[in-house]
Parts: structure tokens; C-alpha cells; sequence
């Protein structure tokens, strides 16, 4: 008989680490995933945060990245340094779209496009390269990591789907901005 393994990753969300029992219970989850041979570890390859000014440049990359080998979700955990909280962060699609930069020597951009969203108390700022969502979990999405994406052009609403287009080479791509996971889905 053959047994079909599964993955929860549907049923898994986001969180953040703000006590040691929540880290225990999120460390033995991850091992226990990957021991069953659902997750493979992998070292974070792209930082979740950088910071430039003139006279430094400093990078921060997540403690482990985990894929999932049945949905190839990929997962981000920062375990934290306490009283300072980590997190685990879930990019359904595989694509990584975390990370945040902070360019001191720069001056403050204005947004092409905000949006409230209908759907919750999230705010929607899109930058040419980013958009920061501001509400209960702040975050910043990247443009996603295709060949030929070149900027976000536009942001709307259909249906209670928020719906973001993306500038390439040769054309345009729509994605749902997926709103209770903060995460962009192509279609």
C-alpha cells in the first residue's frame, strides 16, 4: 500500500515568535516536517531587511528558509533574540517578496497609488518597486522576481479582489493581491 503524503501549508499561517513556548512549538513543527521528508532546510538566500546610509551597509537574512516539497511554499523563520519578537512569514507561490530596504541617503517617495482595502483595515502605498501595506501587519512586498518585470503599474478593485499589474518587457501581468496572507498570486 502507498502512502500519499500531505502537507499543511494550506492551514498554516503566519505568526509572529513573541514567547519561548511559541518558538519551541514552531521549532519541533519545522523539524518535524522536515524530518518526515515534507519540508527540505534550505540557508535564506535573499535578506529580509537591508539598511544603506552613507557610511554603512547592513544586511539581515532570516535565521532558516524551509520549501515545502509538495506545494513548494516557502516558509521564512527569524527565531528571536527576545525582548526583540521574530516571525514566520509564508510565500505560497515559492516566489520570496520580503524584503524591505531602507535607504537613508535617499529622500522620502511619494506613492503612485493608494488604496484602502475593502476587505480589512489595510492601507496600500504602491511605490514603482514596492508596495507597503500599513494596517495590523505591516509589510512590504517586492516586485516579484520575473524575468522582464520591470515596476507595479496599477492597483484596482474587481469583486471585492484587489488585483495588481505589473509592467514587463513585453506586456503586462496581473496578480490578487491575496489580502489575509499579504501575498501576490499570478494569474
Amino acid at each position: 500500500m502507498v502512502q500519499i503524503k500531505k502537507c499543511l501549508c494550506d492551514i498554516k499561517f503566519e505568526t509572529e515568535i513573541n514567547s519561548l513556548s511559541k518558538l519551541e512549538a514552531i521549532k519541533n513543527y519545522f523539524n518535524e516536517q522536515k524530518e518526515n521528508g515534507i519540508y527540505i532546510e534550505e540557508q535564506a538566500k535573499t535578506p529580509y531587511y537591508v539598511y544603506e546610509d552613507v557610511n554603512e551597509h547592513k544586511e539581515y537574512f532570516a535565521s532558516k528558509w524551509y520549501i515545502c516539497t509538495i506545494c513548494g511554499c516557502l516558509w521564512e523563520i527569524e527565531f528571536p533574540d527576545f525582548p526583540a519578537k521574530g516571525f514566520v512569514r509564508k510565500y505560497k507561490d515559492g516566489l520570496y517578496t520580503g524584503k524591505t530596504v531602507v535607504n537613508a541617503n535617499e529622500t522620502p517617495k511619494k506613492p503612485i497609488k493608494i488604496i484602502h482595502s475593502q476587505n480589512c483595515d489595510n492601507k496600500y502605498y504602491m511605490f514603482s518597486n514596492e508596495i507597503f501595506i500599513h494596517g495590523k501587519n505591516n509589510k512590504v512586498i517586492g516586485l516579484p522576481i520575473e524575468r522582464g518585470s520591470i515596476c507595479f503599474c496599477d492597483m484596482y478593485y474587481n469583486s471585492d479582489i484587489l488585483y495588481v499589474v505589473v509592467n514587463k518587457n513585453k506586456g503586462y501581468v496581473t496578480y490578487i493581491l491575496n489580502e489575509r496572507d499579504l501575498v501576490m498570486q499570478k494569474i
